[in-house]
């Protein structure tokens, strides 16, 4: 039951309502019914706690309690000087269970199963900064290629991410500063909506996934420092790792929230001091386990730049000695990288090899691409003639949002350029250290907190009804039906207030009579 209940004023009435969008499996318990229940999963050898699934507070909810969690809430201290126990205390959050920590634990020894894999995980991000600076000339490309590695990950894994980097960074590289300056400066940027209708242009950096990643890759050390525990990247996986038995929709909706964003990396600060590593670096590992986990492969950095070594290496000419042993280690493997940058020199270098990166089917849409290029009078700054425009349109991913996340950082390379340090403090601009309101905190539809596998709520509850132990609202053909200890049916009304109402008239007679 939902908003009806506030409503009617019931206050023993506990909905567990299930997870799945079947609207005929919704069944709602007294407190004194959930006691019942409770009987009936001791004598399945359970418990209720075991039975329920944790969707929002990781706690039983008490006797005739309906816990409200808030839409929107004011701190009076910013998010980021909050730890995570303040947040589950102040009912800002859906709190994560204290034996995460196990969890975690697991994941650490599974992949050290697996030769090299917990060690090449645990320094993915120092690897990638290294990498990052064996292609960049100076301080502002070193700036430019992390923004567009992270800008770029957005949906995509890891090896598609970097090869959409490199290209976009060549083109960044090899295309007419002037032209390329107009080109950027026409993309559409983020936006915000308004007074008075219209929306308007903002300087941001897609979610707080992406900055937090590119501040993991611009400048690793950063989070090594306690005070710095936010400054994990937190993707749609990780929120997996933290509520394994959430639905995947409510999960690609709390992503977007900051708010649970920041919790969670507080909490995998908490578990990494624990486990003696840098947030980050237990991020990392823990990534890397899930897709070992749920894929079958090892996502660390020798994999990947194997699998661009085993692409790209006939056409890199003088990387064959550097790479010819069997047993490669990671810095004759990170030359790989640099030596397929040192091999883009020119706008057909770059339209070359992002053919070959791209499939059968995409490569005659390339290719068509350039003979319509080669039919069109050329002007002194034809943004489609940009290596830039040929990256951006013809091989990168979900380019929309790509495009956006990209504008202001390349804007302010070709304008002003970038330091390291100034790199680092933009991203810092873009967390929101002072923010203390959050709207939209939990997730429409989870205002309530008790939810029950569908599986076991069904089996459950029908058994419950066979036994004849409690009455239950259920829905059947359109219609809320009060349905009694034996099964019979006491009455179907069209909304589920009226089967409450009918339940409490049951109920009335039936204390009346004892």
């Amino acid at each position: 039951m939902n908003e009806e209940l506030g409503s009617s004023g019931v206050a023993d009435v506990i909905n567990f309502p299930t997870k799945s969008l079947n609207k005929d499996l919704d069944f709602y318990l007294t407190a004194n019914q959930t006691k019942i229940l409770q009987d009936i999963v001791l004598k399945f050898n359970g418990t209720l706690e075991g039975l329920l699934e944790p969707v929002a507070q990781q706690k039983m909810v008490a006797e005739g309690d309906v816990i409200h969690l808030p839409k929107a809430k004011k701190s009076d201290r910013p998010f980021l000087d909050m730890s995570p126990e303040e947040f589950e205390d102040q009912g800002f959050v859906l709190s994560v269970d204290r034996k995460i920590t196990e969890d975690f634990q697991e994941m650490i020894a599974m992949l050290a199963s697996v030769p090299r894999a917990f060690e090449d995980a645990k320094k993915w991000y120092y690897d990638i900064n290294d990498i990052i600076k064996s292609i960049a000339n100076d301080e502002n490309e070193f700036v430019v290629l992390s923004i567009m590695l992270a800008a770029f990950s957005h949906n995509t894994d890891f090896y598609r991410n970097l090869l959409e980097a490199i290209f976009a960074f060549k083109a960044y590289q090899l295309d007419d500063k002037e032209c390329l300056y107009k080109y950027i400066s026409s993309i559409k940027g983020h936006t915000k909506k308004i007074k008075g209708g219209g929306e308007e242009e903002i300087d941001k950096f897609g979610k707080l996934k992406l900055t937090n990643f590119a501040l993991n890759i611009l400048d690793p050390t950063v989070a090594e420092a306690r005070e710095n525990h936010w400054n994990a990247t937190m993707d749609r996986w990780m929120f997996r790792a933290f509520y394994p038995n959430l639905d995947e929709a409510v999960i690609k909706r709390m992503v977007g929230k900051n708010i649970a964003y920041i919790y969670l990396t507080k909490v995998l600060g908490r578990e990494a001091e624990k486990l003696n590593m840098a947030v980050h670096e237990l991020q990392a590992v823990i990534w890397v386990a899930i897709m070992y986990k749920t894929r079958g492969r090892i996502d660390t950095l020798p994999s990947l730049l194997e699998k661009i070594k085993n692409r790209f290496l006939t056409d890199v000419g003088g990387l064959e000695q550097t790479v010819e042993k069997e047993e490669e280690n990671l810095i004759e493997l990170k030359n790989v990288v640099s030596g397929l940058a040192s091999k883009i020199k020119n706008p057909e270098d770059i339209r070359t090899y992002v053919k070959k990166a791209s499939s059968e089917e995409k490569r005659e849409v390339l290719l068509a691409f350039e003979d319509d290029l080669t039919q069109r009078e050329k002007t002194m700054c034809d943004p489609t003639q940009l290596s830039m425009y040929y990256v951006l349109d013809n091989y990168v991913g979900m380019r929309t949002d790509k495009k956006k996340n990209i504008k202001s950082p390349l804007l302010i390379a070709m304008d002003s350029g970038w330091t390291i340090d100034g790199g680092v403090k933009y991203l810092k601009s873009l967390v929101g250290f002072q923010a203390t309101t959050q709207k939209g905190i939990i997730p429409e539809g989870l205002d309530k907190l008790n939810f029950l596998k569908e599986d076991t709520i069904r089996s459950v509850i029908k058994e419950a009804v066979k036994r004849g132990l409690f009455e239950v609202i259920k829905k059947e053909d359109g219609k809320f039906c009060l349905k009694s200890k034996t099964g019979r049916n006491l009455g179907c009304y069209d909304t589920k207030k009226g089967a409450e109402k009918r339940e409490k008239q049951v109920n009335y007679f039936k204390h009346k009579k004892d």
